[in-house]
């Protein structure tokens, strides 16, 4: 019998009422992995699908403050870490290991201002790890180290209407930096928007 690569999903939802099933991030959320879950009945190599709620108090994510820089600092120091630096590099590599597990990632987000979500780019933060996800070599260039074929879509549920280079394409920040820092930065084999 033939052993068959099973692709997990990990769906990240970026909404800070994730429970709140009203919402248009929600809506396509849903959409998406009820999709999913018949097309895994028809193709064997489509694995698990796992939705993480970067909101969910459950999900601690450390962003980048003074305790973070000071772990980063101290980590690679004569002195090494105390038991709080500690404490903050086992779950940022927690959450770094989490993430490498899964070769499909679908990010569902809301637009605000043009922007990305906060926990979103706290988790960008804790995933874009030097010698985890990419390194650079001399010189400055990035070499990705999750070229094995992996894929994202971002789905992306806003108040305005996106056409091609339109006002609100061009000054949205989400899909150009998510497409950088995937494509570019980690090896991503493909980046894909979906709009709501």
């Amino acid at each position: 019998m033939e052993n068959i690569e099973k692709i997990n999903t990990l769906v990240i939802n970026a909404h800070p009422e994730y429970e709140f099933k009203g919402s248009y991030t929600s809506v396509i959320q849903d959409m998406y992995i009820t999709k999913l879950e018949k097309l895994k009945e028809e193709n064997k190599n489509l694995g698990e699908i796992e939705v993480l709620n970067l909101y969910d108090e459950k999900n601690i994510i450390p962003a980048i403050d003074k305790k973070v820089l000071k772990m980063y600092r101290n980590k690679w120091s004569a002195d090494g870490m105390d038991d709080e630096d500690a404490k903050i590099d086992e779950r940022i590599q927690e959450i770094v290991h989490h993430f490498k597990e899964f070769k499909r990632i679908v990010i569902v987000t809301p637009v605000y201002n043009y922007n990305i979500m906060t926990r979103l780019k706290d988790y960008m933060d804790n995933i874009l790890v030097a010698r985890e996800t990419f390194k650079q070599e001399k010189g400055g260039k990035l070499i990705g180290l999750l070229n094995d074929g992996r894929h994202v879509t971002v789905m992306q549920a806003s108040g305005s209407v996106y056409e091609k280079d339109n006002i609100y394409t061009k000054i949205d920040v989400t899909n150009h930096y998510l497409k950088s820092m995937f494509v570019d930065v980690m090896g991503f084999e493909s980046f894909n928007v979906v709009r709501a």
